[in-house]
């Protein structure tokens, strides 16, 4: 094998490897609450990953389609009452959930200057909203102001590794989904972290 096609085939598998922790996280690589919430087993996880294609939203038209209408309906309310809290972490989320990234990073924003401002889980989906959004950097420096500190995040720990994978970071997004194994490797954050580390590693 040439060394263009082994470093061709690495980069393939670095992007299967990202595309399946993408997946396996429900929403997102990164929402907090999918990680906190999910309870299968990583293989069951893995086949529904290859299983279908999804978009950023990771559902189907007609859920999409429900989503908005929700989220509108969310808006309308927040005209009314715009510090609810509930109301703006359901609006974060739903824009979240279809995308609209720019808006749920404003969400949870307002969430953080105005009702909690430790929220550390809102925060985090901050983080990767504002990532997906256009901006890696300032995502990434959300994500490391939680780990700073939250030293023992693993959900921050491993949203952080998955952004420098998305960056091409890979030793740094090693570094991080590391950090995240050592400090508890039952979790499904964990679990998830080493099943990537364990790719990366055969990658190389």
């Amino acid at each position: 094998m040439s060394e263009e096609t082994q470093r061709r085939s690495i980069g393939m598998v670095l992007a299967i490897t990202i595309a399946i922790a993408v997946a396996v996280s429900a929403t997102s690589f990164g929402i907090s609450r999918a990680i906190v919430a999910s309870d299968r087993e990583a293989g069951a996880a893995v086949a529904d990953s290859m299983e279908a294609s999804r978009s950023t939203a990771h559902a189907s038209d007609g859920r999409r389609k429900q989503i908005e209408e929700l989220l509108a309906r969310v808006e309308q309310q927040l005209v009314s009452k715009p510090l609810d809290s509930m109301l703006l972490r359901s609006a974060g989320n739903l824009a979240y959930d279809i995308g609209r990234f720019d808006a749920a990073a404003r969400y949870y924003r307002t969430f953080l200057d105005n009702i909690d401002g430790n929220a550390t889980e809102v925060r985090i989906d901050l983080g990767y909203a504002v990532f997906e959004s256009g901006k890696p950097e300032d995502g990434m420096a959300i994500i490391e102001s939680v780990i700073r500190r939250h030293p023992s995040n693993q959900v921050a720990l491993y949203n952080l590794g998955i952004m420098h994978l998305r960056s091409n970071n890979v030793e740094a997004g090693r570094t991080w989904l590391e950090k995240c194994v050592r400090v508890d490797a039952t979790t499904d954050a964990g679990k998830r972290a080493a099943e990537i580390i364990t790719s990366l590693s055969t990658a190389s």
